[in-house]
């Protein structure tokens, strides 16, 4: 099965401790990540024990993060509370994959780049954990007046964006969301252009989605407790 991008939820702004983010319609074993940015740098904690923190780092004075999960029973439409230390301005939204390996680890690895004040984000070099999957791109940009192009490159070449969402009350902030299929090897460092003509400061992460392993089971089913805990062969 191909990974795929399937859809985004809806993005929210929130100048509360509480980024309430709510997921889109899911199957069991999509892979859900959230795309978060604090434009005053306020630490980033994941609902519960379900999410995996992808990056999570300051860029001066702004901070982005990154969590996934993997859908179970009850997630479709759910609401998820991400906690903003301090009262903050914050922004997120959850975005998701299907297709991804659907037990065990279903991210690789990850880049992080934290950027000066410029017109573009770039993203570090990314040596994916397998030749078979897909790299995805989040950019973190802390002005509104802004509208994402497409990231640079052919290994893999990416998508024009499939999240590209601003806000513009409270303080500025846009994300970004590109993903595109693995050749193998290093992507190389990766340049994403945007309209804007007000440098800011901006991040930019890379990171892989796996593909399922030979003879794994398919998204959507619901497992028995057994085989949902690897028991499957």
């Amino acid at each position: 099965m191909t990974i795929t991008f399937v859809a985004a939820g809806s993005a929210v702004q929130t100048s509360t401790t509480t980024l309430a983010l709510v997921a889109p319609t899911l199957l069991v074993d999509d892979i859900l990540i959230a795309q978060i940015i604090s434009i005053n740098n306020g630490a980033i904690t994941a609902p519960d024990a379900t999410w995996t923190e992808i990056q999570q780092a300051n860029f001066t004075g702004s901070r982005a993060a990154l969590f996934w999960k993997r859908v179970i029973t009850g997630d479709s439409g759910a609401t998820f509370n991400f906690t903003v230390a301090g009262t903050t301005t914050s922004y997120g939204i959850l975005t998701h994959y299907r297709g991804v390996r659907y037990h065990g680890p279903a991210i690789g690895t990850s880049t992080l780049s934290a950027n000066a004040s410029a017109d573009n984000v770039t993203y570090a070099t990314l040596t994916p954990h397998s030749n078979g999957g897909v790299v995805v791109a989040c950019g973190f940009y802390a002005e509104d007046a802004t509208t994402a192009g497409t990231v640079s490159g052919t290994n893999p070449t990416f998508n024009a964006p499939s999240v590209d969402v601003e806000q513009a009350t409270l303080e500025n902030a846009s994300l970004f969301q590109s993903y595109g299929y693995s050749l193998g090897g290093a992507t190389g460092a990766v340049t994403q252009s945007t309209t804007s003509t007000i440098d800011a400061v901006s991040a930019g992460v890379l990171f892989d989605l796996l593909p399922p392993i030979a003879g794994g089971g398919g998204s959507g089913v619901i497992y028995p407790p057994r085989e949902r805990n690897g028991d499957r062969n």
